[in-house]
């Protein structure tokens, strides 16, 4: 009878949580721009727009400026948590960002492969996903369950009172202290107030402890560490190998020693209280800014094929010359280049790893050969882009084409090392009755 009552208790609260999820589960993030998230992701954009350009005045992150409206709309939203590697199940409790940016294949594409199909705002977008859940956890309710308030109010109230569109909107720098403890049942716990930083009436000597439940204080080996009203958290599910459910999930509420005297009450907030927040607002701040840097210096060029909207790698057609292709008459290797941050890329073409020598009045060996890109300000679009139209007869910078067939490679790297997925062309050269047949780029 115990175990039954037990489990409609957690049935019952699950709905709960369900059902008030708007505001139990989140920094605001419905409205862009003022809501809490919005706030943050705009901040942080506007702190990468102030960054000096560099000696060539170029802007560092042209296409965090460029997609910023992608960039808020994928960040004020609780899609977020729909993580696409699982099937698109919602994830309340810190759910891996990175599977936005891997994606799990057809239907369930990531950034990356949105990316390199050129459907750069829906990747923005997706990146927006991944700065939502950098937001969130500087919430404690995102990390593991827990209150700011009073049993039975879910609502936190840290989060509340914080709203983007509120008097308490702030950033705190101030240095304090971070704890991580795994239990002995596999949850996680993030903690960062001392006992005398907290907003309740038990300050030394009389020290939080973790609840009545739970163990004395000195098994963390955490000293005078505030745990206020936080709740033991949510228990994941448990599988076998074969993916069978072995344990459901389950919420154990179980307040701190304190019950509710951590409170944050939203309107009438303590010095203390606010200055509690901000630093939690300030760190995610600052984790906004470094992950849409890290995003953006790791998106690769792009030579796009198999697109409506760009010319794919191509050899020119020598169908009027009965397809003549060698010392006497050279054919035109041509294809386009994206890129999102930097004008500079490098490009290599070549044969069998040997890089080939252009038909040019100065030969250029295109061996990594640095090239400028032109800016593109159409919407939509990535921030720099260049078409290349190469004339070549058959020269390597190692020596020459023996007749036969070969594979032309194409191959881009960006200023921060990232290399472009490898197009080929095929051609067939002969020095001596020169014919040439040219496949399709893959």
């Amino acid at each position: 009878m115990r175990n039954a009552c037990k489990h409609l208790f957690h049935v019952v609260m699950t709905s709960m949580i369900v059902l008030t999820a708007g505001e139990c589960q989140a920094w605001e993030g419905v409205t862009p721009w003022v809501s809490t998230h919005g706030r943050i992701t705009g901040d942080a954009v506007d702190y990468l727009k102030g960054l000096p350009p560099d000696s060539d005045s170029q802007r560092p992150y042209p296409d965090i400026e460029k997609f910023v409206g992608q960039l808020g709309g994928g960040a004020t939203t609780e899609d977020a948590h729909d993580i696409p590697t699982d099937g698109y199940l919602f994830q309340v409790w810190k759910p891996p960002r990175t599977a936005w940016w891997e994606g799990h294949g057809e239907g369930k594409w990531g950034v990356l492969d949105l990316y390199e199909t050129c459907d750069f705002s829906l990747a923005y977008r997706e990146i927006g996903h991944m700065i939502h859940l950098v937001q969130d956890e500087f919430s404690p309710a995102h990390i593991q369950w827990c209150f700011h308030g009073q049993w039975p109010r879910l609502a936190d109230n840290l989060e509340l009172a914080f709203r983007g569109t509120g008097p308490y909107f702030g950033y705190s720098y101030a240095s304090r202290p971070h704890w991580t403890f795994t239990d002995g049942n596999g949850r996680t716990w993030f903690y960062w107030l001392s006992d005398a930083e907290d907003d309740d009436i038990d300050n030394p000597p009389e020290v939080d402890g973790p609840g009545p439940s739970g163990p004395a204080k000195e098994n963390y080996g955490m000293g005078n560490t505030c745990w206020g009203t936080y709740g033991w958290g949510w228990r994941p599910a448990k599988y076998d190998s074969d993916g069978y459910l072995l344990e459901p999930e389950y919420l154990d509420l179980t307040p701190g020693r304190n019950e509710g005297e951590d409170g944050f009450p939203v309107l009438l907030l303590t010095a203390n209280d606010i200055a509690i927040g901000q630093v939690q607002l300030g760190s995610a701040r600052e984790q906004t800014i470094a992950e849409m840097k890290l995003r953006s210096e790791a998106l690769p060029p792009i030579i796009p094929v198999g697109r409506s909207e760009y010319p794919s790698p191509s050899v020119s057609d020598l169908r009027s010359t009965n397809g003549i292709f060698g010392p006497g008459l050279p054919v035109d290797v041509e294809f386009m280049v994206l890129e999102n941050r930097q004008k500079a890329v490098r490009v290599s073409i070549s044969v069998e790893g040997s890089a080939i020598k252009d038909d040019a009045e100065s030969p250029q060996v295109w061996d990594l050969a640095s090239r400028d890109l032109v800016p593109d300000e159409t919407p939509g679009e990535l921030p720099w882009k260049g078409t290349f139209k190469v004339k070549w007869s058959g020269k390597l910078g190692s020596g020459n084409l023996s007749d036969g067939p070969y594979t032309i490679d194409l191959l881009v790297k960006d200023t921060d090392g990232n290399p472009s997925k490898t197009r080929h062309l095929t051609v067939k050269y002969d020095g001596t009755a020169p014919t040439a047949a040219v496949s399709e780029v893959d």
